[in-house]
């Protein structure tokens, strides 16, 4: 296996000179760097990146943390985080935290040994302490999509009350009243802000909000197929659901068509997130799009600005806009 001073003798220079290219730690003219280049070509030469980092203090990854990669939302966020990190010559280390707040400590603290320049989270919020720590140590925490209680940090998300606030308004407007909300897990940030725009929606309409028709789920489709069955057992029924996570909407659309009730004639279904079946589904879905590729791009943009020292370390809130795209699965109450 070829070594560094191998590099050096078949280029014709210092074993410094070598190091210097590797690590981009001093100037060397192209000429000289290109026959470096070659020597390491000819060589097969690979330099050790465990050495490399001790060296540097910079291991060049960084972590990501989501709560469950099967969603479509996480999926394409995952992906813009890797676009943005791979154009800087970063490789990105992916954990599914399953919204397990002892599963994502236990990450958090593989990430920490493993010394990832930074991090990535959509937190659980159940672990601020300890993100504060890591932070505190020097580690750069970048959060996406969610806030986390007591954390200081950037944020790339969207106005989820707002967004909300909008997807509710618009059922009223068509003269819905007895909306079925299928919330995720009360304790997401992400969620409490939806369930906030939801009561607004109603306030701002001058109704009053129906609390029965409030309830929360995993973001799982048996937890959207669980709640949206509750719903049709209530007297009087509801006339539409609006469900705050993509798998929870797909959840309602199975029980809808297993139980032969028509949507949107019988029950209107406002989701939230654009998956790519919500298009070519039979009704298509109307739903709030939220620009996932974006934020984890804009979030990996952040951290690595933050990472070359461009950027401070604050706690800047960057929110991107949702749309609401309107389809087939939503219908004017007559």
């Amino acid at each position: 296996m070829a070594a560094i001073r191998d590099v050096a003798r078949l280029a014709g220079v210092s074993t410094t000179t070598v190091s210097h290219v590797i690590n981009g730690t001093h100037y060397v003219s192209e000429p000289l760097r290109e026959r470096v280049l070659d020597a390491m070509r000819q060589l097969n030469y690979r330099p050790s990146t465990i050495a490399r980092s001790l060296r540097t203090k910079a291991t060049h990854s960084i972590g990501l943390m989501v709560s469950d990669i099967e969603l479509p939302f996480f999926a394409t966020l995952a992906r813009g985080v890797q676009d943005a990190s791979a154009e800087r010559g970063r490789t990105v280390i992916l954990c599914n935290t399953d919204e397990a707040p002892d599963k994502e400590a236990t990450y958090l603290n593989m990430m920490w040994g493993k010394r990832v320049d930074g991090l990535i989270i959509a937190p659980t919020g159940a672990n601020g302490e300890l993100l504060s720590n890591m932070q505190s140590s020097g580690m750069p925490i970048v959060l996406v999509d969610r806030r986390c209680p007591g954390l200081a940090a950037p944020l790339v998300g969207i106005e989820n009350r707002r967004a909300a606030c909008e997807g509710t308004r618009y059922l009223i407007e068509l003269g819905h009243r007895r909306i079925g909300l299928i919330a995720g897990l009360s304790h997401v940030s992400t969620i409490a802000e939806r369930v906030a725009g939801f009561r607004q929606a109603y306030s701002e309409a001058g109704l009053d909000v129906d609390e029965e028709l409030i309830r929360y789920s995993d973001s799982r489709p048996p937890g959207g197929r669980l709640r949206t069955g509750e719903f049709l057992s209530l007297e009087p029924p509801v006339t539409a659901i609006f469900a705050t996570v993509s798998f929870l909407t797909l959840g309602a659309l199975q029980v809808l068509r297993a139980r032969g009730v028509g949507c949107p004639q019988d029950i209107s279904v406002l989701g939230f997130d654009d998956p790519d079946w919500a298009g070519i589904s039979a009704p298509a879905v109307t739903c709030i799009r939220q620009p996932s590729y974006d934020m984890g791009h804009r979030a990996g943009e952040v951290l690595a600005r933050i990472l070359d020292g461009s950027e401070p370390n604050g706690s800047n809130e960057i929110l991107l806009q949702s749309e609401l795209i309107v389809r087939d699965s939503v219908a004017r109450l007559t």
